[in-house]
């Protein structure tokens, strides 16, 4: 059920989106978390939804996400922006995806990772034995690699 606005360009749905017309056309709708009207790019594809749009626009569905895991962390957004801040725990890198790294067993924080290292562990399924296992080999690989004569070395 929706009626259209006196001027007829924006139409009024009863689930309180709105979206803006031009020629039949809708180029915006409103977020319904700031309630500003963005171009339909500004939401995340959802063909379940209505215009096959999410109702909340990316920047308030990410902002909602960084709430929600702070909150879930016990973290709050200057502790937060602090450790973002000084980058990866374990390689350094800044300014990357980041992700909120936690014990799997007791869901504690335990730090900030880049999406790489974030995953190395992951694939090491948090077993420190497995990590150093893994260190030996690549450290074994270069002692060798460092022992081995090039060709051109031995003239």
């Amino acid at each position: 059920m929706s009626y259209l606005s006196e001027r007829g360009r924006t139409r009024v749905h009863v689930n309180y989106m709105e979206t803006r017309l031009i020629d039949g056309t809708i180029i915006e709708r409103k977020c319904t978390e700031c309630n500003q009207f963005k171009k339909l790019s500004e939401f995340y594809l959802n063909l379940r939804c209505y215009l096959g749009t999410t109702s909340k626009c990316k920047e308030c569905l990410v902002e909602k996400q960084i709430k929600n895991r702070l909150k879930k962390y016990d973290l709050n957004r200057e502790t937060f922006e602090e450790i973002t801040n000084k980058g990866c725990i374990i390689c350094g890198r800044k300014n990357v995806n980041f992700h909120i790294d936690h014990d799997h067993e007791s869901g504690k924080f335990r730090g900030i990772l880049c999406e790489s290292c974030n995953k190395g562990l992951g694939s090491f399924r948090d077993n420190p034995n497995l990590l150093l296992k893994a260190a030996a080999y690549l450290e074994e690989f270069n002692r060798r690699k460092e022992l081995e004569v090039s060709p051109n070395e031995g003239r």
